[in-house]
């Protein structure tokens, strides 16, 4: 066989091992191009409709201020009626923040659009390149140019990283919280909450004065079952305060005044939402020449565990 023969021979033989390869990575470079191709135009939809959605947020949250300074000047009033018409405004305004939040992202995307409209573009010059280089690679392929095969497959490559790092940017600024359009909830939100703590003393304080002729007879009422029982235990839940001793037994409804008479009597927070929630404030008196010792402890179920914290203390 001449030179020339084996030389044809070499490379025709080299051609058709090299055909299975490049049809694999031609295949499998098609797969990632169409891949990508619906995600840019996903993500192309997404933007441009959840952009459009934020229009109404300046002018809602705008209404939500309003509203908010409407309620802080209503409730220096400190009547029960200006006060039940601040919670009133108070749960209103939470509904309207709620609905805000909602069109958020639309404001801040809307804010951003020449940054993600930069990052869409760059995404998208990336993959026509993948395209051209494509195109190459199928060439290449069928007329058995092993290195120009390579050389477009590695620069397709690098093109289709280029497009995926540019998604990803896309996908933290979709989902990015850092825009002035959540610090202005945030400030909104924290304003309502303000507003309803503000009320809730607001109230606690009105019905302070108007039961203190009733806290003072629950008071003296608990001092003389502690006087008279000599030593015993106390039980606080949600719905009573137990007070027992020596064959006495005596269970008050866990009212208002009878909160406030034991906030006024010892050192705990007779709060029924807390105690609501798995807390009990458990503990035992014994009485002597010098007054009462209490030692009472917060009983709290976390779990499987019981946590049990007890303290002393003299009426």
């Amino acid at each position: 066989m001449s030179l020339a023969r084996l030389q044809t021979f070499i490379y025709q033989e080299w051609h058709k091992s090299s055909m299975p390869e490049a049809t694999g990575t031609l295949e499998e470079s098609k797969k990632l191009y169409h891949s990508l191709e619906g995600k840019l135009d996903e993500a192309l939809d997404r933007f441009v409709s959840i952009s459009d959605t934020g229009k109404g947020f300046s002018r809602a949250m705008e209404k939500i201020s309003e509203q908010i300074a409407s309620a802080e000047k209503m409730k220096v009033q400190m009547t029960d009626l200006a006060l039940n018409e601040t919670i009133v405004l108070a749960d209103k305004v939470e509904s309207d923040l709620e609905e805000a939040e909602k069109i958020a992202i639309g404001a801040a995307l809307a804010a951003r659009e020449e940054e993600w409209a930069g990052e869409l573009e760059a995404a998208r010059s990336s993959f026509e390149r993948m395209g051209a280089c494509l195109k190459k690679m199928k060439a290449a392929g069928e007329e058995g140019e092993g290195m120009e095969l390579r050389g477009a497959s590695l620069s397709f490559r690098k093109n289709a990283k280029l497009c995926n790092e540019r998604l990803a940017k896309l996908e933290e600024i979709f989902a990015s919280k850092k825009h002035a359009v959540y610090s202005e909830l945030r400030t909104a939100k924290k304003r309502v909450q303000k507003l309803k703590g503000d009320v809730g003393a607001a109230f606690e304080g009105l019905a302070k004065k108007r039961l203190r002729k009733k806290t003072q007879e629950t008071v003296e009422e608990i001092a003389d079952f502690f006087r008279k029982g000599g030593a015993g235990r106390i039980v606080l839940d949600h719905k009573h305060l137990t007070l027992t001793s020596k064959g006495h037994h005596h269970r008050m409804p866990f009212t208002q005044s009878v909160k406030f008479a034991l906030e006024e009597m010892l050192p705990i927070e007779a709060s029924p939402t807390r105690l609501g929630k798995g807390v009990l404030i458990l503990g035992s008196y014994e009485s002597d020449g010098n007054g009462t010792v209490l030692r009472l402890g917060e009983r709290m179920v976390a779990g499987d565990t019981v946590i049990y914290t007890e303290r002393t203390y003299r009426l």
